[in-house]
């Protein structure tokens, strides 16, 4: 980047010995001179600034998360939420023995068919989920929640010090302050108890770290760990294969740059070495995925996002120079701020302001480390020294903060009225996985940080002038970034638990009945108390829609459903889904035929248990995979956003369900054929005649009508496949701003009993 290409940094173990240049080739690597063996007892400099840094850290969660240390299977680190719903399906899966690398159906949650076993995810993230399968099999899922967080906490403070210390400055207590300021960026403070996989940033740090040292002394031997490193980086999560991904791609081009630059073959090879072995290592995942699906495309799982969603949690860059509206000294002040401009995001994502007085100090690194960076070799200085032959670090940070910084906004924005695309609309084009691009500030404050330590160094100087600007910025720092992060909460369970456990067998469907958000994910959380596989869970699964039929128990229709699902209880209770909600409408008198059979408190609130009234030759019939709604008059059809989708029958039929299904499809924007299967095997299709084996063409803005005879007895899948691709509303309304793609839609369903036109009540009109 900025050093020259036939200089090769040399580190000693002796911090007051310079940075030597190469006399070399470039196809041997240097020897570093000789220094004095270390005490084996006596950690190095950069090792004990890391291990104070993850201490202070470490006193810091204890502090802020006061008495959860002290109970770590009974409290979670934050109210319910994703944190909740994590532990309790690690805890199902531990429970269950089941294994969370292959497909598999956890019974516990989204009955009757049971949740998927997010396989796919596991299989990606394999080392997250080895640490939290470990954990619930040996000291339980709360514990290991908890402990995953610390842990993260620790590594990442830790990791930063050691870093800044090693790479960037001399000053311990400069790495110290720095590598503190990592991990209590507000974006990773506020992600803590929730998304906990964001506060573990040191495998991003330690990569870019050992490519670093690897351009040191280029030998096979680091390029492969170098490798190896930016494997379990990307691997960790989700979103550290999009921002661990994007720095390591940052800082091995730039090493290959200045390697190909300078002809030094040697380091050019061991760079191509590592990125090879990254991706050899994302390579066995793909086979392993393939494998563990049976060949079936692990893509299919994955959440798929469109691109106006970017729009909505793309960072702005007044969030990033405004502290949040959660911040402990600035809050009250700039509440009304965020209030007003949260552009259909949230506070947990728009709280990427990364400490106005860090981004001050880094504006002083860039100057001094670039800028002056002449002037300083001509009039060398003590604080100069570690700086100098450090120009690819000056570079790399700052390369990497703004790349990370305009990664983080919306896909496109306006200057002057001049339309700028921005690097998360090309990600969106490879793949649409990823929908919340502001996470990328935790990558920008990697390079903020880098930055500021040179300011930091150079404001500091020596003497006492040292001492008081590094106690200012011990104290200021930590200020400008403290958020909220709210405080540990008691997992107790509710008193009506123990009641619903000691009932007879059966599955019980919570009320509220709503997606998983905020309180929602308790249902699933006391499932283990409840004794009994609950309906609660099935956000994101393929039942979706069709549990959404079931919400209204005022409903007549529901009691019917119900049975169809094979649902024995119902618990009702008057808490809201979120604090602050309203309270969503709970019928004040059930419909003729619930009992009661248990009352209780949930929390501070009432909840009653009901069994459900028994029907017989109950079929229920329901949109499935790839539908995102239910047809009805006033919304008009529930439409497919793939070519692949599905409906849902569940039976309650005293021995076998024979009957026939009526529905109705339509094509979206253009002509189609249709073809149907049932559990995987063709069906014959009436479509007003005689029936028939094979595809069925379908007329936009015409409904036709396809009979279909089905025998089954509880549960069965018809398997819809269209031809043609998914297209846009614009297609047919180009002033249409609705990104959303379709293919086919239904428009009504019915059950005929044979010998009868009697329609059953539960199907959707």
């Amino acid at each position: 980047m900025s050093d020259a290409g036939t200089e090769t940094p040399i580190r000693t173990d002796d911090p007051t010995v310079e940075d030597i240049p190469s006399a070399g080739t470039g196809e041997e690597p240097p020897q570093a001179p000789p220094t004095e063996p270390r005490s084996r007892r006596r950690p190095s400099p950069e090792a004990t600034a890391g291990i104070v840094a993850g201490l202070i850290l470490f006193i810091w969660c204890c502090w802020t998360y006061w008495p959860l240390p002290l109970h770590l299977g009974t409290m979670q680190a934050g109210p319910p939420g994703d944190g909740w719903s994590g532990t309790a399906i690690w805890r199902a899966l531990a429970t269950e023995h089941l294994n969370p690398f292959a497909a598999g159906t956890i019974k516990a949650f989204n009955a009757p068919e049971g949740m998927v076993v997010p396989y796919q995810v596991n299989i990606q993230q394999w080392p997250t989920t080895i640490f939290y399968y470990v954990a619930a099999r040996v000291v339980g899922a709360d514990a290991g929640q908890t402990l995953y967080m610390t842990t993260g906490y620790v590594l990442t403070a830790g990791s930063m010090g050691w870093f800044l210390r090693r790479f960037v400055v001399r000053d311990s207590w400069i790495a110290v302050v720095l590598g503190c300021a990592l991990a209590l960026q507000p974006l990773s403070a506020v992600k803590g108890p929730g998304h906990t996989a964001f506060v573990h940033l040191w495998p991003i740090v330690f990569t870019i770290g050992a490519v670093l040292i690897m351009r040191e002394t280029p030998t096979v031997r680091k390029a492969i760990i170098a490798g190896l490193l930016a494997f379990l980086t990307v691997s960790w999560s989700g979103y550290h294969l999009l921002l661990g991904g994007t720095a390591y791609g940052i800082v091995l081009l730039g090493t290959l740059l200045i390697a190909a630059k300078g002809t030094r073959k040697l380091a050019f090879r061991n760079t191509m070495i590592a990125g090879a072995t990254t991706l050899v290592g994302l390579g066995v995942l793909g086979v392993w995925l393939k494998i563990a699906g049976h060949g079936a495309d692990p893509t299919q799982a994955v959440r798929q996002n469109p691109l106006d969603v970017l729009t909505v949690y793309g960072a702005r860059l007044s969030e990033y120079l405004v502290p949040p509206s959660g911040s402990k000294v600035f809050g009250s002040v700039t509440e009304p701020f965020f209030a007003t401009r949260m552009h259909g995001s949230n506070a947990w994502e728009t709280s990427v302001y990364m400490g106005n007085l860090l981004v001050g100090l880094a504006i002083t690194g860039f100057v001094v480390g670039v800028v002056l960076r002449r002037r300083a070799e001509a009039e060398p200085r003590e604080w100069r020294r570690p700086l100098m032959s450090r120009g690819t670090i000056v570079v790399a940070g700052t390369v990497v903060m703004l790349v990370a910084i305009a990664s983080s906004f919306p896909p496109s924005i306006y200057v002057g009225g001049v339309e700028i695309p921005m690097p998360s609309r090309a990600f969106h084009a490879v793949l649409t996985t990823w929908r919340v691009y502001s996470r990328f500030t935790l990558v920008a404050a990697i390079g903020m940080l880098i930055m500021a330590a040179i300011g930091l160094a150079w404001l500091a100087g020596s003497g006492r002038r040292r001492i008081a600007v590094l106690a200012l910025a011990t104290v200021l720092i930590p200020l400008d970034l403290a958020v909220n992060v709210g405080h540990s909460i008691a997992t107790t369970p509710p008193q009506i638990a123990a009641k619903v456990r000691a009932l007879p067998p059966g599955i019980m469907a919570q009320y509220p009945l709503e997606r998983g958000e905020g309180d929602g994910f308790l249902p699933i959380y006391y499932q283990h108390i409840y004794g009994r596989p609950v309906v609660n869970g099935f956000d994101d699964q393929a039942t979706e829609s069709r549990d959404s039929l079931i919400a209204d128990l005022s409903d007549p229709n529901t009691i019917g459903r119900l049975n169809a699902l094979n649902v024995k209880y119902v618990m009702t209770t008057t808490r809201p889904i979120s604090p602050g909600d309203p309270v969503p409408p709970i019928p004040k008198k059930m419909p003729k035929g619930y009992e009661v059979v248990a009352y209780g408190l949930y929390g501070g609130y009432e909840a009653w248990v009901y069994q459900v009234p028994e029907q017989d030759n109950d079929v229920f019939i329901a949109p499935g995979r790839s539908y995102s709604g239910v047809p009805s008059k006033q919304t008009g059809p529930a439409w497919a956003a793939s070519t692949d989708s599905t409906i849902l029958l569940d039976g309650d039929c005293t021995s076998l369900c024979d009957g026939t299904i009526q529905l109705g499809l339509t094509s979206f924007a253009t002509p189609r054929t249709v073809t149907v299967e049932q559990d995987g095997k063709p069906v014959a299709v009436s479509v007003g005649a005689a029936p028939k084996v094979g595809p069925v063409t379908l007329t936009p803005g015409q409904t036709t009508t396809l009979s279909i005879h089905v025998r089954f007895s509880r549960t069965s899948t018809l398997e819809i496949t269209s031809s043609g691709k998914a297209l846009p509303i614009t297609a047919v309304d180009p002033k249409s701003t609705d990104p959303r793609l379709f293919t086919v839609g239904i428009t009504g369903t019915r059950w005929i009993a044979p010998g009868s036109t009697d329609v059953f009540p539960t199907s959707v009109n």
